[in-house]
């Protein structure tokens, strides 16, 4: 739900940014952006990493894009459950590492950036 997106982004002024189909969150608040998620029932359908220039560029990083709706896995009785559990999984396990610019295809090496995660919400 782009409301959730929106007054997150009101809480963290500087560190969110809003898009159509969710938002970029600073990759530090991603752990409270979930919980936030989960508190208003809304589920998390994918998350990918970017790394973002001040001047709002955004970078994929190589490796690092899960879908977490699958149907056939649901490890809980609700889907919000499911995915926010499983966003949490693979922030703090396989992505807990921040990412390097030589995971970008293109980025230019002198440039200062943040990790932010990209969230794709179920409407």
């Amino acid at each position: 739900m782009q409301e959730l997106v929106e007054w997150f982004s009101e809480r963290h002024p500087g560190q969110v940014i809003v898009c159509k189909a969710g938002g970029f969150i600073d990759a530090a608040l991603s752990l409270e952006f979930i919980g936030a998620a989960e508190r208003t029932n809304v589920a998390i359908l994918s998350i990918e990493a970017f790394l973002v220039e001040s001047g709002g560029v955004a970078y994929p990083v190589n490796g690092r894009s899960q879908k977490l709706l699958n149907l056939d896995q649901l490890d809980c009785e609700t889907l919000v459950s499911s995915t926010c559990g499983a966003a949490r999984r693979v922030l703090t396990g396989a992505w807990a590492q921040p990412p390097t610019v030589d995971q970008t295809s293109s980025m230019h090496r002198d440039v200062e950036y943040t990790c932010m995660i990209r969230f794709t919400l179920d409407q």
